[in-house]
């Protein structure tokens, strides 16, 4: 893959066009959703330093997403770093043409790299560009000699083939597969009845007990709880806010799992009242596994979700004897654009 923009420290005319633009930003400032929007208003009242940034050059750039070539119209972005100096990162295009500022100090790929840090906001973050034209989505060049590992959005850069992952499999069902949604549907959703029915019955005898967990509690003031169940230890977990007091009950066997904040919960199979509700404790029995159904480990995520308007599987590792979908990569591209705002390119399939 090749290098996805070239850095210039801004001199001369474009330095002069680049602090032009910084007023224009402190007087404007907005956030960064509205960057294209700012963008195109400090064209409209400076066309002639939007000429001298770049703002009027946009370039294609395209690189693999899966097994396709995806591809971008990308502007270049301003940056006023932390050395008070002024950069103007300019996308290569998919035949290796890249805007080239008037007056422009082009930096090496050493010069850029050492210079990264005075783009550093902090957390792994980069700053944000003073002028950005998000990218827009378009149609795949029929020949593209130089491919783009990314393309900049907002001081991001976005990887164009993030999701050709190997711990990211995504499948089309077939008909054995949707047998095993529907077997796995069925039992989740009797397991989930008889699990919030378990919940309830534990928490109504908690809420008989609050009287004297209030009155016993080391810190005033109001008490919240939770009550999930736990399927490795098939018991209860009730979890409060902060420490507290849990009262014994006929029908619960009670420890103390986590200094007086989670406690652990089964029935009390030594009275009529901890009996019955062992019943409902047996009625809940195991958490169906998704993954031990279709053969994977028990340990490998596996799912259904709804991607573009399709029911598909995504698993953790690969499904034995199945062809992975050819279009997951863009699909799931799809989906990160849409987050950032991107306008999509038009799919090849």
């Amino acid at each position: 893959m090749s290098v996805s923009h070239v850095r210039y420290r801004l001199e001369g005319e474009s330095l002069a066009a680049a602090k032009i633009a910084r007023d224009f930003y402190d007087k404007n400032a907005r956030w960064p959703a509205d960057r294209s929007a700012q963008a195109a208003a400090f064209m409209a009242a400076h066309p002639a330093e939007a000429a001298l940034l770049g703002l009027n050059s946009p370039v294609v750039q395209a690189g693999m997403c899966g097994e396709y070539v995806r591809a971008y119209k990308t502007f270049p972005a301003l940056y006023y770093a932390h050395d008070e100096n002024f950069y103007l990162d300019c996308p290569v295009a998919h035949d290796g043409r890249h805007f080239k500022p008037k007056d422009g100090k082009r930096l090496t790929a050493k010069q850029s790299q050492s210079a990264q840090y005075q783009f550093s906001a902090g957390m792994g973050e980069n700053i944000a560009p003073i002028l950005h034209i998000f990218p827009e989505g378009v149609a795949a060049p029929k020949k593209a000699r130089h491919l783009s590992e990314e393309v900049d959005c907002n001081g991001r850069a976005l990887p164009i083939d993030m999701w050709a992952t190997s711990y990211v499999h995504i499948y089309a069902p077939d008909a054995r597969i949707r047998a095993v949604k529907k077997e796995f549907d069925r039992e989740f959703a009797a397991f989930r009845k008889a699990e919030t029915a378990l919940v309830s019955a534990v928490s109504d005898i908690v809420a008989t007990l609050k009287p004297q967990i209030e009155k016993r509690m080391e810190e005033k003031g109001d008490i919240t709880h939770r009550i999930r169940y736990d399927d490795n230890e098939g018991c209860l977990l009730v979890s409060f806010n902060n420490k507290a007091y849990l009262p014994d009950h006929p029908a619960l066997e009670i420890k103390d799992g986590s200094g007086n904040v989670l406690f652990k919960v089964r029935p009390n199979l030594a009275t009529a009242k901890g009996r019955k509700l062992a019943k409902l404790f047996n009625a809940v029995g195991k958490k169906p596994d998704l993954s031990e159904k279709l053969g994977l480990p028990k340990a490998a995520r596996a799912d259904f979700e709804d991607i573009d308007g399709k029911t598909l599987l995504v698993t953790q590792q690969p499904l034995p004897g199945y062809a992975e979908l050819r279009e997951k990569a863009w699909l799931m591209r799809d989906g990160q654009d849409k987050d950032y705002g991107i306008k999509l390119p038009p799919r090849p399939f």
